[in-house]
């Protein structure tokens, strides 16, 4: 009986064993990038896009404007290039390598790849967070439909402290912030986003 149960008890072991290994597994495989990615002159028109946005929501003007992903994510790859420093997700010593959205009908999905400090080979982990975006009463918000790190997901919990740490990527973001902060209503489509101030 002892002998039936020491056996269980090895079984039990190389059970937790392997899915020990298979979490691992699943982090340390890194999603790749699946947005449009634009080009530096998709990065200057996003550029003039929020100079533009900016004047109109100062002059209390009604307007909307479309965004592409391809734009969006030249000046996402154009900021993390200027910046190319080590940032601090809360606790999280991690180097940012990119940032990019993609958009469609269903919300977005923000993907960050970073290579942490302690990684001496410097393998690379994507963080990822899907989301819709929703603006009510004047308030601009995201709904956390998501999230996952490496191929692993992560449950609703997890999700809510993954995008809290990849908001912490856009803190000095003070014009984005106060740009989504005077909408009245986004709407995505595929590859694209119309943001309305009413």
């Amino acid at each position: 009986m002892a002998g039936r149960n020491r056996g269980f008890g090895r079984w039990i072991h190389i059970l937790v064993d392997i899915c020990l290994i298979a979490v691992i597994v699943l982090v340390l495989c890194a999603a790749k990038p699946t947005a449009a990615l634009g080009t530096d002159e998709d990065a200057r028109a996003f550029q003039d896009k929020l100079e533009a946005l900016q004047q109109r929501i100062e002059s209390g003007e009604r307007f909307e404007q479309s965004v592409d992903e391809k734009e969006l994510n030249a000046y996402l790859a154009a900021k993390v290039e200027r910046t190319r420093q080590a940032a601090d997700a809360g606790g999280l010593n991690v180097d940012i390598d990119s940032l990019s959205v993609t958009l469609d009908e269903q919300g977005f999905v923000f993907l960050v790849v970073t290579r942490w400090r302690w990684q001496r080979v410097g393998k690379r982990i994507s963080c990822e967070v899907r989301g819709v975006p929703r603006v009510t009463a004047g308030v601009f918000r995201i709904d956390i439909t998501g999230s996952r790190v490496g191929r692993l997901p992560l449950p609703g919990p997890g999700a809510e402290w993954m995008a809290s740490k990849i908001g912490t990527v856009f803190a000095q973001s003070g014009r984005e912030r106060e740009i989504l902060g005077s909408l009245s209503a986004i709407e995505l489509h595929k590859g694209q986003a119309v943001l309305r101030v009413n």
